[in-house]
């Protein structure tokens, strides 16, 4: 969780440097806060100690968590979208709605999050296959997280193709996105703790 927060952090910190928008920092730290404190406060690891270890394993670990994150980011922004789109709709025109940044940049800044996402969870996803290979000697066994993992990879894919076209912009692209969030928050509990054999130290 703490991982999660500061890579959470980089991710906000390069799209704010890339987009030259500072306004939905005030939505995004709550977030960030919140992860910090739950891993202070969270009690300690009562699970064994993954069979993994060494630079590939921790390259992988982080990728992944830089992907989840950059998707938590990009849920964050669809949800500023949708609540500004609906301030915007029933004209309550507020002092808050003049402050963030305008519709547009926000499906920008989300799309921007997603794809940071589909990089780090590629070639974590990658690097993981890399790592069963060394450590049961074959590339692929069949475990529901490469099954849940593979479908939040299609799934953000299928949301950046609609997000630019004319008929899916805006607001259905918006509920896309939380719901492949939600999606990966299933992968993230569900399925490591309960399905998955492999990933249930995470």
């Amino acid at each position: 969780m703490s991982l999660f927060g500061w890579l959470l952090a980089l991710t906000y910190l390069v799209l704010e440097f890339y987009h030259r928008q500072r306004s939905v920092g005030a939505f995004v730290l709550p977030f960030i806060l919140a992860f910090f404190l739950a891993a202070n406060f969270a009690p300690g690891d009562r699970l064994s100690p993954p069979p993994a270890h060494g630079p590939m394993f921790a390259f992988h670990v982080t990728l992944s968590i830089l992907a989840y994150s950059g998707f938590a980011l990009s849920c964050v922004l669809s949800l500023i979208f949708l609540v500004e789109n609906r301030l915007l709709k029933n004209r309550q025109m507020s002092n808050m709605v003049w402050r963030l940044p305008a519709l547009e940049l926000l499906e920008r800044m989300s799309q921007s999050s997603v794809l940071i996402g589909l990089i780090a969870i590629g070639v974590g996803t990658i690097l993981g296959f890399i790592w069963v290979d060394r450590l049961t000697g074959q590339y692929w066994y069949y475990d529901p997280k490469y099954v849940i993992t593979l479908l939040v990879l299609l799934l953000y894919v299928a949301y950046l193709r609609l997000a630019r076209t004319a008929s899916w912009r805006g607001p259905r692209a918006s509920r896309l996105c939380i719901f492949n969030f939600v999606v990966v928050i299933l992968s993230f509990t569900v399925v490591n703790l309960y399905l998955s054999h492999s990933h249930r130290y995470f």
